[in-house]
């Protein structure tokens, strides 16, 4: 069974990103997939 998981969120740490973006690569590389839209 595949599963999805989305964040949608401001990019600050207040959010947790700065959690996120230290382990992103490691998602990508277990086959994740990543992306970032944004406005400002």
């Amino acid at each position: 069974m595949d599963r999805c998981s989305a964040v949608i969120s401001r990019l600050t740490d207040q959010k947790g990103m700065d959690l996120l973006l230290q382990t992103v690569d490691g998602l990508v590389d277990a086959g994740a997939q990543a992306g970032r839209a944004g406005l400002g």
